[in-house]
């Protein structure tokens, strides 16, 4: 396989990155993405596909630089008449109070000098007064606040909603507040209900859980990873086709993981995943077929262009790069640690006595474990370095069995929720069970050993070093790849 075919098999994925750093540009500017940009001019040996590419990223730069006007405020505030539209309404736990928390954007701002439009900002409204409905969008008098990484926080004075506007946030809102009653009463345990509620809904409300996985490296585990979205997708699928006819069965997982979406709210990783889960289902239905990096790709072109500014939210950063390991660094570790553990034919596994055969999967597991382990940590951790300056040494460690953990207790919850809507007391004793499973992993996680609590810190990691180590391991796999094929 040469340089070009690699794109040529992957195209979406190529333009996605074109895009991606088009908008990074503009967003975050940094000479670093000329590396970047470089490997993918020298990569790509198809004129016509390296022209398309480079166009969409000067159509990606001019695009974002439009969209976004950025006040100037600095350490100061400035006071004036906004429309906001509320993407998302949460309640919100600080040390010192509960409140609603609004986010969204202000489609524009007007003060005495200056308009400023698309600014992306959050306000909060005390949980004990009387809070504006989330379903229009609000014309709001206050000031505006900068608080760094084209972030703001307004501080409203007087709301007054504008009927002839319409927003999903408050039908989110209700509903979400009801499955979480409903799974409050069923779950009578308020950490494990809160981990699980995590999972199952996407809003962390328990500000201790927060903290003690932010402390382990663990923070992807809470919410709705664009992992546990896939995976849903995968198991609700296996169920429908069993009943319905396969063309059927994938409409309808669809249909589902799209009302899904809708509930959980846009979040970066979870859009990005629906996003490439639903072009994967699509192509199936029209017998086309989709890889998964172009999947991926077509979901980070849409993604980008929907909202520039998701490129600089944490989830969505490190949800790409665990998702970019999982389809090509982990082929190469697993090749790696099967030097440790060995991969036996499926005969010679039918041959084994029944401990052999126990022992043996065993090794397979952390063998397909530790593979899987090493490639996301390989691509997350020159971000998490330039972005949080630390690393947790014992990460390595717990990623190794918690992500398993999680997904357990998560499948578990689906089930028992299935059964608890088909038949109540069976689906209860199902939460009983799973509950005890969740308190069993949060008691270990929640309490490491202290001896062992080192990290890696390097307060000063810049942006530039990070791109620059990403796009070498990027290299890296995409050279290994090349030669794997050629000798093939």
């Amino acid at each position: 396989m040469s340089n070009s075919i690699f794109w040529e098999k992957h195209p979406a994925f190529l333009y996605g990155l074109f895009i991606l750093l088009g908008a990074a540009c503009i967003l975050s500017p940094s000479l670093s993405y000329a590396i970047p940009l470089g490997f993918l001019a020298y990569s790509c040996k198809n004129r016509r596909k390296l022209v398309l590419g480079l166009s969409l990223f000067i159509l990606s730069l001019v695009y974002t630089k439009t969209l976004y006007t950025f006040p100037p405020i600095g350490d100061t505030k400035v006071k004036g008449q906004g429309l906001f539209h509320v993407d998302t309404l949460t309640l919100h736990a600080s040390p010192f109070q509960h409140s609603y928390l609004f986010r969204g954007y202000l489609k524009h701002f007007v003060t005495e000098d200056n308009k400023w439009t698309h600014i992306p900002c959050s306000f909060y409204a005390p949980l004990k007064k009387q809070r504006p409905l989330a379903s229009h969008d609000l014309l709001i008098q206050g000031s505006l606040v900068y608080k760094g990484n084209k972030k703001y926080i307004l501080k409203p004075t007087t709301f007054t909603p504008l009927t002839n506007t319409s927003s999903m946030a408050e039908w989110r809102f209700q509903t979400k507040t009801k499955f979480t009653d409903w799974l409050k009463a069923s779950i009578p345990h308020k950490e494990a209900c809160s981990f699980l509620t995590s999972m199952l809904t996407g809003d962390v409300d328990d500000r201790l859980l927060s903290l003690e996985f932010n402390r382990l490296g663990l923070q992807h585990i809470l919410g709705v990873s664009g992992f546990q979205f896939v995976l849903l997708a995968a198991i609700v699928g296996f169920f429908l086709r069993l009943i319905l006819p396969y063309k059927v069965a994938t409409s309808a997982l669809i249909l589902f993981l799209t009302a899904y979406f809708f509930f959980l709210g846009d979040s970066p990783p979870v859009q990005r995943a629906w996003l490439a889960v639903t072009i994967f289902l699509t192509g199936i239905l029209l017998n086309r077929r989709t890889t998964p990096l172009n999947a991926l790709g077509a979901g980070l072109m849409i993604g980008v262009l929907l909202d520039p500014l998701s490129i600089l939210n944490i989830g969505f950063q490190l949800s790409f790069l665990c998702t970019l390991a999982i389809l090509l660094v982990y082929p190469a570790m697993r090749a790696y640690a099967t030097n440790l553990l060995p991969s036996r034919p499926f005969k010679e596994v039918l041959t084994m006595t029944r401990w052999n055969r126990c022992g043996y999967l065993l090794s397979a597991l952390i063998r397909e474990t530790l593979a899987l382990n090493l490639a996301v940590h390989v691509l997350a951790l020159p971000a998490l370095l330039s972005l949080f300056g630390k690393f947790p040494i014992m990460s390595l460690f717990y990623n190794l069995f918690i992500p398993l953990g999680a997904t357990i207790v998560f499948i578990g919850s689906l089930i028992a929720i299935t059964f608890a809507a088909l038949i109540p007391p069976f689906g209860l004793f199902l939460h009983h069970l799973n509950t005890h499973l969740t308190s069993l992993l949060l008691d270990i996680s929640n309490n490491p050993p202290a001896y062992l609590e080192f990290f890696i810190r390097t307060p000063h990691f810049p942006l530039w070093l990070a791109v620059t180590l990403l796009t070498l391991i990027f290299a890296w796999i995409y050279r290994r790849m090349v030669l794997q094929e050629q000798l093939e």
